[in-house]
């Protein structure tokens, strides 16, 4: 993470993020890379991505990413490795973090799936409906 922004004002940050998006008062749009997802607003953006390629564990890896206006990224946050954690860190809050990471992941996917899976109900109703009428 760059020093730019506090760990405490990131955490308030996600939380508010995850609240908005399990209320669905924001929409996460897939991008074109696998497992990503991005948020837009008028002041910037932010991108929630899951990797696995990153890391040998079992476990994904999650970063979330801030984008200013013009789509530059101005903070990431990636979740925590076992071998970053230094005496210098405050292990419960980077827990945390790491939780409220997948949590963001989670609700973004889920998100971004409804509009999709509601489309294709309509589509395959249309479509029983355009046959029985034939």
């Amino acid at each position: 993470m760059n020093a730019t922004i506090d760990l405490y004002n990131i955490i308030e940050l996600i939380n508010k993020l995850i609240s908005k998006t399990d209320r669905s008062e924001v929409k996460w749009e897939a991008t074109s890379r696998t497992n990503q997802f991005l948020l837009k607003m008028n002041s910037g953006a932010f991108i929630i991505e899951k990797n696995t390629y990153l890391t040998s564990r079992d476990k994904p890896f999650y970063s979330f990413k801030i984008l200013n206006e013009i789509g530059d990224e101005i903070e990431r946050v990636e979740q925590t490795l076992p071998s970053s954690f230094g005496k210098d860190k405050d292990l419960s809050t980077l827990e945390k973090l790491d939780k409220l990471l997948y949590e963001l992941y989670f609700l973004a996917e889920t998100n971004v799936q409804k509009p999709i899976n509601d489309s294709l109900k309509k589509i395959l109703n249309e479509l029983d409906t355009f046959s029985n009428s034939k």
